[in-house]
């Protein structure tokens, strides 16, 4: 793969000339190129199971980061509300 690829996990193409980076599949099988539409890329089951569980990890990352935003947020309203009220 060249220098500049995006992750190990996008395909490169059957086509030798084709540099496109296809998007990493959740699911095995073969593929035809994004890129040049001439050729294919195979995606194995261990592809597809990594690929899965990189969107997990990613999704709960963002879901706590949402979480803990949601949690200040409110901390500083009833913070807000409290200071409002002591007036």
């Amino acid at each position: 793969l060249p220098i500049n690829w995006p992750s190990p996990l996008h395909n490169k193409c059957s086509q030798g000339n084709c540099m496109y980076p296809n998007l990493p599949q959740p699911a095995p099988g073969t593929y035809v190129c994004v890129g040049c539409r001439k050729g294919t890329y195979v995606v194995t089951m261990s592809m597809a199971v990594e690929v899965e569980a990189q969107s997990r990890r990613a999704y709960e990352f963002r879901q706590q980061k949402r979480e803990r935003y949601q949690a200040i947020q409110e901390t500083s309203e009833r913070r807000s509300e409290e200071r409002d009220y002591a007036r």
